[in-house]
């Protein structure tokens, strides 16, 4: 036999879906403030159609309080020396970039007024900044690679951590 469960809280009921009255029964409950929750499971009473539903949940349940105790990030990183070395540095170098752009503007604006310069003069003015600007470029990208490769470090730990536990 078929059955449909329905539950409000706590309460769970089963309904023979094969009934003359099963819609009508179905549609009452639903009023009442049950929800379908299972639209058809397969029994031998409504009894143990109840506790197949229950058994089901409690599967699901316990798979989910699993899962949330293996993947529960708990951990606190060996490396925060590190982590705080590639900050000061990433910041280190966006101040360096932001002084390349403005050592560029002032190298131009002091060649703007002199002389009519030409092309080259400007760009030997403007060298300066440019550089300092590759500079603080590549000292964030160091800052980046040397923060990717801590926390590699770190999850890598908690990979060899987790396979220990099994």
């Amino acid at each position: 036999m078929k059955y449909k469960i329905l539950q409000k809280t706590t309460v769970t009921l089963a309904v023979d879906i094969m009934s003359e009255r099963a819609d009508e029964e179905t549609k009452q409950l639903q009023e009442q403030g049950y929800k379908i929750v299972c639209y058809e499971l397969e029994a031998q009473s409504a009894s143990e159609a109840i506790d197949k539903w229950d058994l089901q949940n409690q599967i699901k349940s316990d798979n989910a309080k699993v899962n949330t105790k293996v993947y529960k990030p708990d951990y606190e990183s060996n490396y925060n020396v590190a982590q705080l070395v590639t900050t000061i540095l990433s910041f280190i170098g966006w101040c360096t970039v932001i002084v390349g752009v403005i050592i560029i503007f002032v190298g131009f604006g002091s060649m703007a007024g002199r002389y009519n310069p030409n092309f080259f003069q400007v760009i030997i003015a403007m060298t300066p900044g440019f550089i300092t600007i590759m500079t603080g470029l590549f000292s964030v990208a160091c800052a980046q690679f040397l923060k990717a490769t801590v926390d590699n470090a770190d999850q890598t730990y908690q990979i060899l951590k987790h396979l220990k536990l099994k």
